[in-house]
């Protein structure tokens, strides 16, 4: 048997810009609720990294809630207090920075342009090269220092992909892609000027997004009046998330998935009535949501992985409309229905049958929200022989009967 010889290269020039940026400094805090602290960084720069617990940091008057995972970005010169806002006892981590390179990375991640803060970093090796790097920073044979080096190289890597968000598209409050159930208030008030967000603190609200990809963020304001809210992704909760802050801090991300499988999902922010004790009432805000997708929903079908998804997902595109079954997809493509099914739901992320749902239930949001043509004109259009076996399908995955929906688009068109 012959040996072939392999030849592995990189593009070098890729991360020339930031090399020679190294580790010249690092650290932590553990601290109980209550406790503050003062920093005034020396360093080029500092990386700070939250791993458990909360701190409030406040720089230049303004204040940021940092959480688990939350990393934030201070520059040389800046000074800064933190203070422990969690029952539970709070943990930092940071890491000093320096070297030709710098400037280069702090751009390319863009804390150089005001955006100082990435939260909810979702690569867990991130933390665990930080937590190695600063205990053993200070152990000076060779091979730790290369090892510390490494790590900055590592964490610098994890960042780089974590906070480049070409891939990610904003949805705004205001977009049409976003249903509003319930009762939803505009903030500021019309008589403030330009609205920031909409909430509402009526029990099961929920607002609704539908987006093709495989993360969702979702950025609200925290407040002393904000209360809980439960969130659900393709009708499965997932979490239940507390807003309540002493003091307003807008923009704050209150969840994040960025593990979803790639494919159309629903996420639905429900407004549950509850708030802690703290709490003044139970508002629930969204400023926006973020999804995630090396795709766009036009060019979905270019990352299959075989012919046979490709080729179905096209099918069901093009005859929605019409009377069609999963059996007859699979015939369509001589396959069998549960070989069909399993490999559509490995490189979807849901089943034939849920992407067929989903693409009639947007179509028919599209047709009720545009026009005036009567529930059964629109339930043929979207492939339902039945209106009332529509408006059934339609209350499951809305909340609304399609005549709800219609004037809530209707209401919300004319508010604005």
């Amino acid at each position: 048997m012959s040996l072939k010889h392999i030849v592995n290269t990189i593009d070098y020039d890729a991360v020339r810009a930031y090399s020679n940026c190294v580790p010249s400094g690092s650290g932590y805090l553990k601290e109980l609720s209550g406790i503050s602290a003062n920093w005034k960084i020396v360093n080029p720069a500092r990386i700070v990294a939250v791993s458990s617990g909360a701190f409030l940091l406040t720089l230049e008057g303004k204040d940021y809630l940092l959480r688990q995972n939350d990393i934030f970005f201070l520059r040389g010169g800046d000074e800064c207090s933190i203070k422990v806002t969690s029952v539970e006892p709070a943990e930092i981590w940071w890491l000093d920075l320096t070297g030709k390179g710098l400037t280069a990375f702090l751009n390319q991640v863009s804390a150089l342009d005001g955006s100082r803060i990435t939260q909810r970093i979702s690569n867990p090796g991130f933390m665990r090269e930080l937590q190695s790097l600063v205990l053993n920073y200070y152990d000076n044979s060779p091979a730790d220092t290369m090892n510390c080096i490494g790590s900055t190289y590592r964490i610098l890597a994890i960042l780089v992909d974590e906070c480049i968000s070409s891939s990610w598209t904003a949805v705004p409050y205001h977009s049409d892609a976003i249903m509003y159930t319930g009762t939803w208030n505009l903030w500021p008030s019309p008589l403030q000027g330009r609205h920031n967000e909409i909430y509402t603190n009526t029990t099961r609200s929920y607002a609704e997004l539908d987006f093709y990809g495989s993360g969702i963020r979702w950025y609200g304001a925290m407040n002393f009046d904000c209360g809980k809210a439960d969130v659900m992704i393709d009708g499965v909760y997932q979490t239940t998330v507390d807003a309540y802050s002493p003091n307003r801090l807008p923009r704050q991300l209150l969840y994040s998935n960025t593990h979803l499988s790639p494919g159309h999902h629903i996420i639905k922010i429900f407004c549950n009535g509850e708030a802690n004790n703290k709490a003044t009432n139970c508002d629930v805000t969204i400023e926006s949501f973020w999804y995630h997708s090396s795709a766009a929903p036009a060019d979905v079908h270019s990352g299959f992985k075989s012919g046979i998804v490709k080729k179905a997902a096209q099918y069901i595109s093009l005859n929605y409309s019409r009377d069609i079954s999963i059996e007859r997809i699979a015939e369509e493509l001589h396959v069998s229905r549960s070989y069909l099914t399993s490999r559509f739901s490995a490189e979807m992320g849901l089943t034939p049958a849920r992407y067929l749902a989903n693409i009639r239930l947007s179509q028919s949001k599209e047709l009720l929200s545009t026009t005036a043509s009567p529930i059964a004109e629109v339930a043929a259009a979207c492939g339902f022989q039945d209106s009332y076996y529509f408006s059934r399908f339609f209350k499951v995955n809305t909340g609304m009967t399609p005549s709800q929906y219609r004037k809530s688009s209707s209401d919300e068109e004319g508010g604005k």
